[in-house]
């Protein structure tokens, strides 16, 4: 095989895979403070989510710009339904990628408002026997766990979950929990007035 052809096959799929992991480790802004950082998650994902994307340096056989679709076609070889397998499994690896990331960014505030009701929070050397106190306004953290940013998010969802009386299933809890978290977590954080140190 022309080995020519088989270096630009291999130039495709590295920016492709470059552009993968500015997608997945830009996401959050501390990792993204320099412009070109910035015009990198913008490329990225105007690479893996706008149609009308187009690559300026590589071609397709009749001379027209290739698309995304075109690159994974050439270069690797996937068809139009493996293009959104392909999407799908970024989209799952930039979720693994962030969740699996400890380091605490959420700040856990000494107070939080949650339906209007304003909630201590209490730290403890060890976990509690329960996670929160609608009665006490009180929700109890283990100050040693280093999930305790996710369990913080959690707990605050449930007592939203309870005070709204909101029938929801526990897979669909955990869903919708796991992607609270995410959500404020690559974005840059719960920070208040008052922060305490986490």
């Amino acid at each position: 095989m022309n080995s020519s052809l088989e270096d630009c096959k291999t130039l495709i799929k590295a920016v492709i895979e470059n552009a993968m992991s500015d997608y997945i480790k830009l996401q959050h802004p501390a990792n993204r403070k320099k412009k070109y950082l910035q015009e990198s998650l913008i490329v990225a994902t105007a690479m893996f989510f706008d149609k009308s994307f187009r690559f300026t340096i590589f071609f397709n056989s009749d001379g027209s710009k290739m698309s995304l679709q075109d690159a994974l076609e050439y270069s690797i070889g996937y068809s139009s339904v493996a293009s959104i397998k392909f999407i799908n499994n970024l989209l799952k690896e930039m979720e693994t990628y962030w969740w699996e990331k400890h380091f605490q960014n959420i700040k856990i505030p000494n107070d939080v408002s949650i339906c209007g009701r304003l909630f201590f929070i209490k730290q403890y050397a060890e976990q509690q026997s329960k996670e929160y106190d609608n009665d006490k306004l009180l929700i109890f953290l283990n100050k040693n766990d280093k999930n305790k940013d996710r369990v913080f998010i959690n707990t605050s969802l449930k007592i939203m979950v309870d005070l709204n009386e909101i029938e929801i299933s526990e897979d669909d809890f955990d869903k919708l929990s796991k992607s609270i978290y995410l959500f404020i977590k690559v974005n840059g954080g719960f920070l208040t007035e008052n922060d305490t140190a986490t």
